[in-house]
């Protein structure tokens, strides 16, 4: 993994702040893309860092082996994890019925992560931005 300067470091901890961060971002942190893990862990010092429900079965469902099923729990061990509760579900509902009547069709998944994001007001952290930023109401920022 290459090491991101203290400067480089405290930026995108500020940055990643307050945030939902997708599966494809944390995945990258387990894989040590770029310094997307150091990123992760100077944010999550700072208990700042969130993802869903949903994100951790996307996570443990790709764990294929003891040690990846560890090295997920414990990078979550590092985040605070929003639930699927009635409001977040009502909010995923209200944003598939928007799509549909847009003819948008959108993985189950994605709609109830950003359900989970637009619920909480928080902006989503992913690379795939393409997924979410047809959501109206739903602010996506690319890592």
């Amino acid at each position: 993994m290459r090491c991101a300067s203290l400067r480089q470091r405290a930026r995108v901890a500020r940055a990643l702040a307050d945030r939902l961060v997708d599966s494809d971002v944390l995945i990258d942190s387990l894989r040590g893309f770029g310094d997307t893990g150091q990123r992760m862990v100077s944010a999550s010092l700072r208990d700042t860092l969130f993802t869903t429900a949903i994100n951790v079965f996307e996570l443990e469902r790709g764990a294929r082996t003891a040690e990846e099923i560890s090295e997920v729990r414990d990078l979550l061990d590092k985040v605070t994890v929003l639930e699927l509760d009635r409001d977040s579900a009502r909010e995923a509902a209200s944003i598939d019925r928007e799509l549909r009547a847009a003819g948008i069709r959108l993985d189950t998944r994605d709609t109830l992560i950003a359900g989970v994001a637009r619920n909480h007001r928080m902006p989503l952290i992913t690379r795939n931005s393409r997924h979410f930023d047809r959501i109206p109401g739903l602010v996506v920022e690319e890592l």
